[in-house]
C-alpha cells in the first residue's frame, strides 16, 4: 500500500519530482487559503470564534455529537419573566 501523499517508488524521477512539484504547490495554496479564511472569522466573529471551533473540533474527533447550549456562568438558562418585569417596571 502506497503513501497518497508520496509518489510510487516505481515511477521515473521525473515524474516523482513532478508529482512532489504539484503536491507542495497544492500544500502552499492550501495554507495560503486557510490562513484567509482565519482572517475572514476573525473579522466577523472576533478572536473568539477560534476558540470555539477548536473545541468543536474536538467535540466530533471524540465522537460527541451533542451540542446542545451548555451551562454559562455569564447569562442564566432560563429566565424568570416575573423577575424581568420587575427590574424593568
Amino acid at each position: 500500500m502506497y503513501n497518497v501523499n508520496e509518489p510510487p517508488p516505481h515511477w521515473s524521477l521525473e515524474v516523482r519530482k513532478g508529482f512532489l512539484d504539484d503536491r507542495w504547490k497544492e500544500e502552499v495554496q492550501y495554507r495560503k487559503n486557510a490562513a484567509q479564511e482565519r482572517e475572514k472569522l476573525i473579522d466577523v466573529y472576533r478572536e473568539d470564534v477560534l476558540t470555539v471551533l477548536q473545541n468543536w473540533f474536538a467535540k466530533l474527533r471524540s465522537r460527541n455529537f451533542y451540542f446542545e447550549n451548555a451551562l454559562r456562568f455569564e447569562r442564566p438558562v432560563e429566565a424568570d419573566k416575573g423577575t424581568i418585569n420587575a427590574l424593568i417596571n
